[in-house]
């Protein structure tokens, strides 16, 4: 793979100063996108806390990245595509979405009402 990939403006670092580049959505969980790194020339999966700087671009590409896979309010409360939200659901489900775009990261479902599990 040519150098000059790498020297687009599509760069981030990893917390031990490997640089790679953005590479697109690798549609394995929410927030997880493709960096092709440049010392193995490779795609691999990778989350904003395995990020420690970007350039504006990327900010700007991840941003955009993140709101695009918000998982949708029954995803995110475990509940059935038919369920009957209640504000305090939304309230809930907006806090989460919140938390997603700083983080990256959401476990699903966030919670678990169903009193048959145990």
């Amino acid at each position: 793979m040519s150098d000059d990939v790498y020297a687009g403006e599509l760069w981030v670092t990893r917390h031990d100063g490997e640089r790679g580049v953005l590479h697109g959505n690798p549609h394995t969980f929410p927030g997880r996108f493709s960096v092709l790194w440049e010392s193995t020339g490779q795609t691999h999966v990778t989350s904003l806390s395995d990020l420690a700087d970007m350039s504006p671009q990327s900010k700007v590409w991840l941003a955009g990245f993140l709101c695009g896979n918000e998982p949708e309010p029954f995803e995110v409360l475990g509940l059935d595509s038919d369920a009957e939200l209640t504000d305090q659901d939304y309230e809930l489900w907006r806090r989460q979405l919140h938390e997603f775009r700083q983080s990256g990261s959401i476990y699903l479902p966030i919670r678990d009402d169903d009193p048959d599990e145990t």
